[in-house]
C-alpha cells in the first residue's frame, strides 16, 4: 500500500522545480552514501521526477521558437516604427505568436493537472504511470544503493534522516554476581549479545502490531573508511550499501570502534506520515551489560508539499479566471530561450 507522503511529495515535483532538480542531482550523485526515507517509497518519487522533467524539457521544446519569433517581431516593430502598414502587420504577426505560445502554456497547464488529479490524487493513486524510462539505469542504479543494512554517517549522531530525538534511556547490570537463593550461591551463565537480541525480537514479534518492523543495522563512520575496502570498494565511489552478516555479527558481539550494531523497532502509521524508530543497543563485557534505547520521530511533511490535496478546495469561475491570469503573467515571466538540458 502506498503512503501518502509518497503521493505528496510526488506530485510536488511537478510544480517545483527546485526540489525536482535537487531529487534529481541527489540519485545522480555517486559519491555518497544513500540513508532509508522512513515512510517514503523514494523509487517511486525519483520515477516522478523523471517524468516530470522529460515533460518540462518537452514543454520548452515546444516554447522555444514561439518565444525566438515573437522576440524577432517585437524588434521588427520597434525598428520599423514610422511605416503604418509593416508595423500593423508585424502587430498581427507578433498576436498570432503569442496566441500560439499561449495555447503551449495552456495545454501543458491542463495535461499537468489531468495527470495529477488521475494519478496522484487522494482517490486515484496510480504506481503503474509511464515514465521516462531513457533514465531507467538510473532507476536500477538508485534502487541498489537503499534499503541495506548498513548506515554511514559523518556527524555526532549515527541516526541520520530519522527525525527529531526524543529522548531515550540507558542503564548498567552488574553480570558478575549469579542469582542467590537462600543461602545457596549461583555462578552466572554466560551469554552473547546475539541471544538477547534474539529474545527481544521474538517477544516483540508476537506482539503481532501491523505497523511495526524490528530489523538489524550497522551504524559506521564514514569518515573512517578510506582504507577499507570490504565498506568501501572503490575509493571514487559509494560505499556499499549491505554488509556480511559476519560483519553484524562482529560488531554485535564487540566493542568495534567506529561501528555500531543497533536493532531497529520502527513503527509507520498515519499512511507514512509519522514514524517513530527505537534504536537498541547492548554492550557486554566481564562484568557489566549496558543498554541504551534511543527514541526518534519523524514528524508530517510540511503543508507546501500536500498541495494536491488542496486542489478540490479551488473550483469556480473566479479560480478558473485566476488559473488564466496567472498563466499569462508566467508566460511573460519566462526567459523566451529557456531550454532544459
Amino acid at each position: 500500500m502506498q503512503s501518502d507522503i509518497t503521493r505528496q511529495v510526488s506530485a510536488s515535483v511537478y510544480q517545483d522545480a527546485p526540489l525536482r532538480e535537487k531529487i534529481f542531482n541527489f540519485a545522480k550523485d555517486s559519491y555518497h552514501a544513500v540513508v532509508d526515507t522512513f515512510g517514503l517509497n523514494s523509487i517511486e518519487v525519483l520515477k516522478h521526477v523523471l517524468n516530470a522533467r522529460r515533460e518540462e524539457r518537452n514543454y520548452n521544446q515546444r516554447l522555444f521558437l514561439p518565444a525566438i519569433m515573437l522576440w524577432v517581431i517585437i524588434f521588427m516593430i520597434l525598428a520599423s516604427a514610422g511605416e503604418a502598414l509593416e508595423e500593423s502587420s508585424s502587430v498581427f504577426s507578433a498576436f498570432v505568436v503569442f496566441c500560439i505560445a499561449y495555447r503551449i502554456v495552456i495545454l501543458r497547464d491542463i495535461n499537468q493537472r489531468d495527470f495529477l488529479k488521475n494519478n496522484l490524487s487522494k482517490d486515484s493513486y496510480n504506481s503503474n504511470f509511464h515514465y521516462d524510462k531513457s533514465n531507467s539505469y538510473l532507476i536500477s542504479h538508485f534502487h541498489n544503493r537503499i534499503g541495506g543494512n548498513a548506515v554511514f554517517y559523518s556527524g555526532f549522531s549515527p541516526f541520520v534522516g530519522s527525525g527529531l530525538d526524543i529522548g531515550g534511556w540507558s542503564f548498567v547490570i552488574d553480570i558478575d554476581k549469579g542469582k542467590k537463593i537462600m543461602d545457596r550461591k549461583f555462578s552466572p551463565s554466560s551469554f552473547e549479545e546475539a541471544e538477547l537480541y534474539s529474545a527481544i525480537s521474538q517477544e516483540i514479534d508476537d506482539l503481532k502490531i501491523q505497523t511495526l518492523s524490528i530489523y538489524d543495522k550497522v551504524f559506521i563512520n564514514g569518515n573512517k573508511i578510506r582504507n577499507n575496502r570490504e565498506l568501501l570498494p572503490n575509493i571514487l565511489g559509494h560505499p556499499v550499501n549491505n554488509v556480511s552478516r559476519e560483519y553484524i555479527e562482529l560488531v554485535m558481539n564487540n566493542d568495534i570502534k567506529d561501528a555500531r550494531f543497533y536493532k531497529v523497532i520502527q513503527v509507520v502509521d498515519w499512511e507514512g506520515d509519522l514514524v517513530l524508530s527505537a534504536f537498541f543497543r547492548l554492550q557486554k563485557n566481564e562484568k557489566s551489560l549496558f543498554i541504551e534505547n534511543n527514541y526518534f520521530l519523524l514528524p508530517p511533511i510540511g503543508d507546501n508539499l500536500k498541495a494536491i490535496d488542496r486542489t478540490k478546495e479551488h473550483s469556480g469561475i473566479r479560480y478558473f479566471i485566476g488559473w488564466i491570469v496567472g498563466l499569462f503573467v508566467s508566460l511573460r515571466r519566462r526567459p523566451s530561450c529557456e531550454v532544459s538540458i
